[in-house]
């Protein structure tokens, strides 16, 4: 990976959960990326973790079908190319989709960024500080705390 700050960047992930701010990262990924280059759009949808044998039969719900999730990551997929701007092809910039199901999203985050080679990790971020970001938690920050990859944090319009 270059990490010459003043290199042109090719390789850009955009994370989204198509959150307003997700979504808009998706868009400032796509204006940081040079002719030729590419962006990686990834939805990680949180697979549930597989529960324990012994209480299996305890767990209620309705286990998805592998026919279920496959029409479920098409879907996903589709929502992800709708995100691409207009102009993406015309400007030479590729791109690749990506929908992961991964209970650990920070981690599919970093491992989907290293696959693709990405010089920048694209995110929104909701803007919670304090006692809410403290209970909720941060993808961004668990991905920014872990990652070498420069960031670009996109937050709420103001």
């Amino acid at each position: 990976m270059d990490t010459d700050p003043s290199a042109r960047l090719r390789y850009v992930l955009a994370a989204t959960d198509f959150s307003e701010q997700g979504n808009r990262a998706v868009a400032h990924a796509y204006s940081l990326v040079d002719r030729g280059g590419a962006v990686t759009l990834v939805h990680v949808a949180e697979s549930p973790e597989p529960p324990n044998p012994l209480y299996a039969h305890y767990t209620p719900g309705h286990a998805t079908t592998p026919e279920e999730r496959a029409r479920l990551d098409a879907e996903l997929a589709d929502r992800l190319r709708q995100l691409v701007p207009r102009d993406a092809i015309a400007r030479g910039i590729g791109t690749r989709v990506e929908v992961i199901q991964e209970p650990d999203v920070p981690a599919a985050i970093r491992a989907a960024a290293e696959r693709a080679g990405a010089q920048v990790i694209c995110m929104g971020s909701h803007g919670r500080s304090g006692l809410s970001a403290a209970l909720t938690g941060s993808v961004a920050h668990a991905v920014l705390k872990r990652s070498p990859i420069p960031m670009l944090l996109v937050g709420p319009e103001r």
